[in-house]
């Protein structure tokens, strides 16, 4: 009996033996070639979707009155959580309430009193008098504040060019130039309001002039008919005033329309805020809608109702399923908060997607959204974890 050389020479080239001692000379080839294919796969795939970077939207409420008014308290905290309803903040009503007590003083004369014609328009003339005289008071407040802003606004830019340059020389820290930059903000938003909200209150003062006349006028024509009808009028003037004032009144309490929590206050107590101009804002916590790019190579994949996968950018979680629910019909360049090569412009499809439920993502929280595909996404999902760099998300 020959050597096994001799033995294993004599073997035929099909023999099973053989094949397997090639596949193992073989082997480094066959690894890369697998290697190859999911690279490319992931090129496909992840580059084309896998690396869509998003945000998760905040919904934030600004809180402001719907008329001029004097600040008088402040009820929450920056951080504070409020529920639905809660007052967050009150404005000055002590006109308000002086007019509400003269309307009940003329409605109690009217009910004992069975007022003459004569009597009827001095008591109208008296309620309109005392409209005018505050519209007129809050016209003159709303000027003199504008002066005021103003001096403060110039005595700021001046103070700011000094610090500005202690800055720049390093004397001074940034907090306090920060400070001021946010109060020089407010007064020159307010600043550009100004003329048209004492506009808008010189229209008031003129409104109510209009209306006394008309009253008035009305008011005279009834006395024909007797005073009977001269007291239905008045009555009915009073109850129309007594509705509008406790219907301002209620508007200077303000309250947060949704749960969250405090982002900012803009103004203190005693300031004087114009009409619209919010005074503090509340974001909301539970996390809705996630707000994502699709980069430009694949801008006509992604389509309503297409599933994704949420994930943090930074630090290991929970994914969440979310699912595209609007496509932006344009390409734009991607926000600076989610350009994944800082510094060079980058341009995506903005998408938007609604979460399926709740969730502990934080408001302006950067994430990835993920597209799932049913057949490469359990490939994807092993691979992924072993790439380089993985473990510092």
């Amino acid at each position: 009996m020959g050597p096994p050389s001799e033995i294993k020479s004599a073997q035929p080239q099909g023999h099973p033996r053989v094949r397997w001692s090639r596949w193992k000379a073989h082997w480094p080839l066959l690894v890369w070639l697998g290697a190859a294919v999911a690279t490319l796969a992931l090129f496909i795939y992840g580059a084309r979707t896998g690396g869509m970077v998003g945000y998760v939207e905040i919904v934030e409420h600004p809180i402001a009155s719907l008329e001029l008014g004097r600040l008088v308290a402040v009820d929450v905290v920056v951080g504070q959580t409020v529920k639905a309803g809660d007052v967050v903040a009150r404005l000055e009503t002590a006109q308000i309430d002086a007019e509400l007590a003269a309307e009940e003083v003329l409605r109690q004369e009217a009910r004992v009193t069975l007022p003459i014609p004569e009597q009827s328009a001095l008591q109208v003339e008296r309620q309109f008098a005392s409209a005018l005289a505050s519209s007129q008071t809050t016209l003159d407040g709303l000027r003199l504040q504008e002066a005021q802003d103003k001096a403060e606004l110039g005595v700021l830019e001046g103070e700011l060019t000094r610090m500005n340059e202690l800055l720049t020389k390093r004397l001074i820290d940034a907090s306090t130039v920060g400070q001021l930059r946010t109060r020089q903000a407010v007064l020159a938003k307010a600043m550009a309001l100004y003329p048209t909200s004492i506009r808008e209150q010189e229209q008031r003062v003129e409104e109510t002039r209009r209306q006394q006349e008309s009253a008035l006028a009305a008011l005279r024509a009834t006395a024909r008919s007797g005073s009977g009808g001269s007291r239905n009028f008045l009555v009915e003037v009073q109850a129309q005033r007594v509705a509008a004032l406790e219907a301002r009144r209620r508007e200077r309490v303000l309250k947060a329309p949704e749960a969250g929590t405090v982002g900012q206050i803009m103004f203190r107590p005693g300031d004087v805020v114009m009409a619209g101009l919010p005074i503090l804002t509340i974001v909301e916590n539970q996390a809705r809608r996630v707000i994502g790019f699709v980069p430009e190579i694949s801008a006509r994949d992604s389509q309503v109702g297409q599933a994704m996968r949420v994930d943090r950018m930074y630090g290991f979680g929970e994914s969440f399923a979310a699912r595209v629910t609007s496509l932006e019909p344009a390409v734009r360049g991607l926000p600076g908060q989610i350009n994944p090569v800082p510094g060079r412009t980058m341009r995506g499809r903005r998408i938007v997607c609604d979460l399926d439920g709740p969730t502990d993502l934080l408001p302006g929280e950067t994430v990835q959204l993920r597209t799932l595909f049913p057949f490469w996404q359990p490939l994807i999902d092993w691979i992924i974890p072993l790439m380089p760099g993985h473990g510092a998300r």
